[in-house]
């Protein structure tokens, strides 16, 4: 009885953790984690970055292939974004289309390597459909450092991220822009 408690507890943490369609992190759980990462990399003395991305024309892919499509496209991105992730990494679906990956010990070249990584292997990616014609997508990303010196939370490089990626998708989507 004590066990099953124990297990029902567990999975209620998970479950409150994490997005139960891709089984990353959630916003919540990336907010308190994120925190905690940046007071570990001021204290070490540490860089971090991170990455904002969004998958492009997320609304044409739903409303041209259906919502299981959809949902089929941000599984397969979670997917890629996992078999990219470092142990380290922390990766979070950060509402919708969106994600946002805290990269710790990683200066600004080595977030955009990664990114890049990302960008090329989503664009290489194909979606089987009911259609004849079978689906591809890209994702936009932006990539911004924490300044562990004078940023007392995560938000700016959040905001400087979130600007980064928009001017990526200002600029015709399918590409990594930093701030």
């Amino acid at each position: 009885r004590e066990l099953e408690l124990q297990d029902l507890q567990t999975e209620l943490k998970l479950l409150a953790s994490t997005d139960p369609m891709t089984k990353l992190y959630n916003r919540r759980y990336f907010s308190k984690i994120a925190e905690d990462i940046l007071d570990l990399s001021r204290r070490d003395k540490k860089e971090l970055s991170l990455i904002m991305v969004d998958i492009d024309k997320f609304k044409t892919i739903n409303d041209t292939y259906g919502h299981a499509i959809g949902d089929d496209v941000i599984i397969k991105f979670a997917d890629i974004l996992k078999q990219e992730q470092r142990e380290s990494d922390i990766i979070c679906r950060f509402g919708g289309e969106e994600f946002v990956i805290l990269l710790p010990e990683t200066n600004m070249d080595g977030a955009r390597i990664v990114a890049q990584k990302i960008r090329e292997k989503t664009e290489q990616t194909i979606i089987k459909t009911d259609t004849i014609k079978d689906l591809t997508f890209t994702v936009s990303l932006g990539v911004s450092i924490v300044d562990i010196e004078k940023e007392n939370n995560i938000e700016e490089a959040l905001g400087r991220a979130d600007e980064a990626l928009y001017e990526a998708k200002g600029n015709g989507r399918n590409q990594v822009r930093y701030l």
